[in-house]
């Protein structure tokens, strides 16, 4: 019984063979392999980060009252987020991992610019 192959052979079809393997051959496929790796995890760390960078956008300084004055306790950063579907925001700080109601009242000073 005579395979596919054998029937090809016979009607003078060309059998392209496959290519052989050799250490070399395969020492560059695995350095292409490994350094496209590489690079595949550097830049999906790099997305990482600027996605972080871009996602946490707002600074918020945080204000204590001491005394009579009101002083600056902290900086922080932070992002507005939607909540629901009729339009209220909040904003999430990173830091302090809380939620609060969007800022309304200024408590710093206008400072003119020059």
């Amino acid at each position: 019984m005579a395979g596919i192959v054998d029937t090809l052979r016979e009607s003078g079809a060309s059998i392209p063979s496959l290519p052989s393997f050799s250490g070399a051959g395969m020492q560059k496929l695995v350095i292409y392999v490994g350094v496209g790796l590489l690079l595949a995890i550097a830049g999906a760390i790099a997305v990482y980060f600027l996605v972080q960078m871009f996602k946490w956008n707002k600074t918020f300084v945080l204000f204590k009252k001491v005394g009579n004055d009101w002083q600056i306790a902290q900086t922080d950063k932070g992002m507005f987020q939607r909540v629901g579907t009729a339009g209220d925001y909040w904003a999430k700080w990173k830091n302090l991992k809380r939620t609060c109601s969007k800022p309304r009242k200024q408590k710093r000073k206008n400072f003119r610019r020059k």
